[in-house]
């Protein structure tokens, strides 16, 4: 009895492996079948391609070996139709014919073989080869699945850079809007206390007309030259702040205007 050289247990599933063997030869079927199941393999078998098509859709066998001289379909055929098919596309085929007839190495890897071996069968090499395709599948199953463990790591570093970009730039936001509003206020209160200025100029203004004009009216009232020109002088000075509060004034609106358009320029950019 032969002893087991390799792994027959899926790594992943941990159930035997699982292998189909499509032959129309009976007694082919039989030799391979009995070494395979010596080795622990999980064996199907059929003679007809039409079988292994069916037998793919519900069993999922983990290696297909395939004779290529059968008469309703040969094997580069059936492993082209196995190879377009969703569920088996990623099973390894392995392609056994007898010497004799030969095989058509580059046509049996062109329509997706896998390997091939030559009757009469070996067991250390037809379990070798086993292995090899078994090993082959395994690892780029990992790969893929390390692929996507990367992808999805990537997506979320990605999605972490785009938070961290964005706490970057309200934080940038929140720090030019301080400092915006800090360059407003400096204005804001000298426009304030210019017009406070200029309203106490009016009042005092208007005060000294509505006097003149209460003592114009009493018939006693004569007002001397300098009491007029001290008067006029009053209200002119007035008139003087006023226009000069008044140009303060519209130069530090015109200063929060210059810091407005540097605002609208900032946000219109970003």
């Amino acid at each position: 009895m032969l002893h087991p050289l390799s792994e027959s247990v899926h790594p992943k599933y941990n159930r035997p492996i699982s292998i189909l063997l499509v032959d129309d030869s009976f007694l082919d079927l039989t030799i391979l079948s009995a070494m395979l199941s010596e080795q622990n393999y999980t064996v199907q078998r059929t003679s007809s391609a039409a079988a292994a098509l069916r037998i793919v859709e519900t069993l999922m066998p983990d290696i297909i070996m395939l004779d290529i001289n059968m008469p309703e379909m040969n094997g580069y055929d059936l492993c082209q139709r196995l190879k377009a098919h969703p569920k088996a596309a990623e099973i390894p085929v392995i392609f056994v014919s007898a010497s004799d007839n030969g095989i058509d190495k580059q046509k049996a890897f062109n329509v997706g073989g896998a390997d091939y071996i030559e009757k009469p069968f070996q067991a250390e090499e037809v379990d070798v080869r086993i292995q090899n395709q078994l090993k082959i599948r395994w690892v780029a199953a990992a790969l893929r699945e390390k692929n996507l463990d990367l992808e999805a790591t990537l997506k979320q570093l990605r999605h972490t850079q785009s938070l961290v970009m964005e706490a970057e730039r309200v934080s940038t936001v929140s720090q030019i809007v301080g400092n915006i509003a800090q360059e407003i206020q400096t204005p804001m209160r000298l426009v304030g206390s210019n017009l406070q200025h200029i309203q106490r100029c009016c009042e005092n203004m208007l005060s000294l007309l509505h006097l003149y004009e209460e003592l114009c009216k009493r018939p006693e009232f004569l007002l001397s030259e300098a009491q007029r020109n001290s008067q006029l002088s009053l209200i002119q000075s007035d008139i003087q702040d006023i226009n000069q509060l008044l140009s303060l004034t519209m130069a530090e609106a015109g200063q929060v205007g210059t810091v407005a358009d540097s605002i609208n320029s900032l946000f219109s950019m970003g």
